[in-house]
């Protein structure tokens, strides 16, 4: 069986991982991290080589993304350029360290697509739980 494409991963996939993150974090020293990751300058992209061209460096980027998380990580699409990871353990130097480390690959990477290899960037934003969100939905918000 094969690993998912990140983009098939979901909503409910992440509130789950989400949900699971903070009733552990209830009990004492665990924490875990969420990381919100957008790819930069889409619309332009979208706007002078096409959707396709788009939807390809979005799918691209969540497999880079991926491949540079622990196996406790869980990535998901959250909306149609940004990506959710729950980065599971962590504390607030490994989440920037986690954030930076993908930031860089990114960067460094190239991007195949159907017109041929391209550069691609990211934003990150997060939040580390519960020390800065004690519910599925202030983690979000605040992560954004």
């Amino acid at each position: 069986m094969s690993d998912p494409d990140p983009a098939s991963l979901n909503r409910t996939l992440l509130f789950d991982a989400l949900g699971a993150v903070l009733r552990r974090a209830e009990r004492p020293h665990p924490s875990a991290g969420l990381l919100t990751v957008s790819v930069n300058a889409l619309g332009a992209v979208n706007a002078q080589l096409g959707l396709d061209v788009g939807d390809e460096i979005i799918a691209e980027t969540g497999r880079l993304l991926k491949s540079k998380l622990k196996s406790t990580d869980t990535i998901a699409q959250y909306g149609s350029n940004t990506f959710a990871i729950v980065v599971d353990p962590c504390n607030p130097e490994s989440l920037r360290d986690t954030a930076e480390t993908l930031i860089t690959a990114v960067r460094d990477a190239t991007v195949p697509t159907s017109i041929g290899p391209m550069a691609a960037s990211i934003s990150a934003g997060g939040v580390v739980l519960p020390l800065h969100a004690k519910t599925v939905g202030d983690a979000i918000r605040d992560s954004l």
